[in-house]
């Protein structure tokens, strides 16, 4: 979260409590603005090209470029240059090592395979 994503946040939260006519806790409030500094104040995770991403991640560089043009993934570069953060790549599941069908039929049967 930027300081502009901040100001945006709160402004948008204290129109809608005064459209609301919210009495609310100061506390909770404060907590909310709290935790916004809080991710601004954090170091910000490393950012990554498509190719590098796509070995971590699993998918295509082409595929993570088609979730960028589609607002699925963020972009955090340039236009024709974009980078991602690992942590908003979708993952591929890793593939169990499949068995060859003679050796679950032999194990259903109970006869050993040579």
């Amino acid at each position: 979260m930027t300081l502009v994503e901040l100001r945006d946040l709160v402004a948008r939260r204290r129109d809608e409590l005064a459209r609301l006519d919210a009495r609310i806790d100061g506390a909770v409030l404060c907590d909310e603005i709290l935790a916004a500094i809080r991710a601004i104040a954090e170091p910000p995770e490393p950012l990554f090209t498509l190719r590098d991403a796509a070995e971590k991640c699993g998918f295509s560089e082409d595929h993570l470029g088609r979730l960028i043009r589609l607002g699925r993934l963020r972009n955090w570069g340039r236009r024709h240059a974009p980078r991602v953060r690992l942590a908003e790549c979708p993952r591929r599941a890793v593939p169990s090592t499949p068995q060859p069908v003679r050796d679950i039929a032999a194990r259903r049967s109970g006869r050993t395979t040579a």
